[in-house]
């Protein structure tokens, strides 16, 4: 499976989730998220892709740089046409094309390094990043919208998942 097939159900995942969510339960800020909402979280994700998206003209990655739409995280039904017109980008490109990601340590203003990578190493990476921001969107929705039938696989990493099986299967 390559990078963008693996983020294709990334994606799939993703969009069935916001098509589960009221705009209501969507932007309500949340206790258990300290004020935070599941609409801001999809929107965290979505930044990272949307970075990458725009790095294809530029072969320049720089996740501080994000645009933080606002419409994004209070409306669901957005949300999901705005993932899928970045999929729809991101799957045309070459994985091996290469990238200079823009590294941020610091608070303070200083010298950022640059780091070589590649598209499909991006992905992976807003892959990883999308998997645990999910895992924290369940624990929002099983708190506080119960009646919310969620994928047993929402933000599960695919090995944590394989792992699992290969447990149940020597038992």
């Amino acid at each position: 499976m390559t990078c963008i097939e693996g983020n294709k159900h990334m994606f799939e995942q993703i969009i069935q989730t916001l098509q589960l969510l009221s705009p209501e339960q969507y932007a309500r800020p949340l206790e258990i998220f300290d004020g935070s909402s599941i609409g801001k979280h999809f929107r965290h994700i979505f930044d990272f892709y949307l970075c990458i998206e725009k790095s294809i003209g530029t072969g320049v990655v720089d996740y501080c740089l994000r645009e933080r739409h606002p419409l994004i995280e209070t409306d669901p039904s957005f949300a999901e046409k705005e993932f899928s017109n970045c999929f729809e980008k991101i799957s045309k490109v070459d994985e091996s094309m290469p990238l200079k990601v823009i590294a941020d340590f610091s608070i303070n203003e200083v010298e950022k390094p640059t780091v070589k990578s590649s598209v499909g190493r991006e992905m992976m990476y807003a892959f990883d990043h999308a998997v645990h921001h999910l895992a924290i969107v369940k624990i929002g929705i099983k708190a506080n919208f119960p009646e919310v039938q969620l994928e047993k696989g929402l933000g599960v990493a695919p090995s944590t998942q394989k792992h699992e099986k290969s447990s149940v299967s020597h038992h």
